[in-house]
């Protein structure tokens, strides 16, 4: 009778493999960024009643604010004050506007100041994801309070705003850090049972 010696590591080998492939598949996802082309054909634009935490949409820009109204990460990131064409509302055929915050780097934002002449005409069309200041624990700290001074000092109150959620052009959904961080373990995993 001849036995296998390399039975257990071919188990290990294939079950590692297979680790290996779904851990590559979590990260693709995870680090997988929609461009505004593709959202826009899909017509996944921003509306703020059906979005939720981590959703990679489309918005079209008709305003922003001269300046930030929060600084996030001592100046790493800022938060403007944006009016965006809602999609799909509309009253009495007119297009309807609401306002929402904007996070996003200084550089942006100073292209997008520069054209706020001529974005009523021509909105910029972004890809943001939606973070839920709510449910997301890597959104801004106390963002409802701080957004809604903001609309305050821009006499935006009575307005249609969202002081709740905000956009990012950078952040990445607590989802997504959850996928990129079980891809990291189970490729720990697959080094240790390859290895």
């Amino acid at each position: 009778m001849t036995e296998n010696r390399n039975h257990g590591f071919n188990i290990r080998f294939y079950f590692g493999v297979i680790l290996l492939i779904v851990a590559a598949v979590l990260a693709f996802f995870a680090l997988k960024k929609v461009d505004v082309d593709t959202l826009v054909k899909d017509n996944k634009f921003f509306t703020h009643y059906s979005a939720k935490d981590g959703d990679q949409l489309a918005v079209k820009i008709t305003q922003i604010t001269a300046n930030p109204v929060i600084t996030v990460d001592n100046g790493n990131s800022y938060v403007y004050i944006i009016e965006y064409e809602d999609e799909g509302k509309e009253a009495n055929g007119q297009k309807k506007y609401a306002y929402v915050g904007l996070e996003l780097d200084k550089e942006t934002a100073q292209k997008l100041v520069a054209k706020n002449s001529t974005l009523p005409d021509n909105p910029e069309i972004m890809a943001v994801t939606l973070v839920d200041s709510s449910r997301n624990k890597g959104a801004i700290k106390n963002y409802d309070d701080l957004m809604l001074n903001g609309f305050k000092s821009y006499n935006l109150v009575g307005q249609e705003i969202e002081y709740r959620d905000y956009l990012s052009i950078s952040d990445k959904s607590s989802t997504q850090k959850t996928q990129l961080i079980i891809a990291a373990g189970l490729t720990l995993e697959d080094l240790y049972l390859l290895v």
